[in-house]
């Protein structure tokens, strides 16, 4: 069975990801960031179950993966 690779990232109560750890950031574990690292920062992930509501009032269901 192959292993999958998986890259923490931590989450801001907006859900911005931020490649280090630091508090009030929350870990999440995602394939998605694999090899890709240096994006991380210009990302968005609200986690399944979770959601996200834009400026606009438009609401976003987890989980979704998407630039900033």
């Amino acid at each position: 069975m192959d292993e999958i690779i998986t890259v923490t990232v931590y989450l801001n109560s907006d859900f911005h990801c931020h490649a280090e750890p630091a508090e009030g950031l929350t870990p999440y574990a995602t394939a998605f960031f694999v090899g890709c690292e240096d994006l991380i920062p210009r990302y968005r992930i609200v986690p399944h179950g979770e959601s996200w509501t834009r400026v606009d009032g438009a609401v976003f269901y987890g989980e979704m993966i998407a630039p900033i």
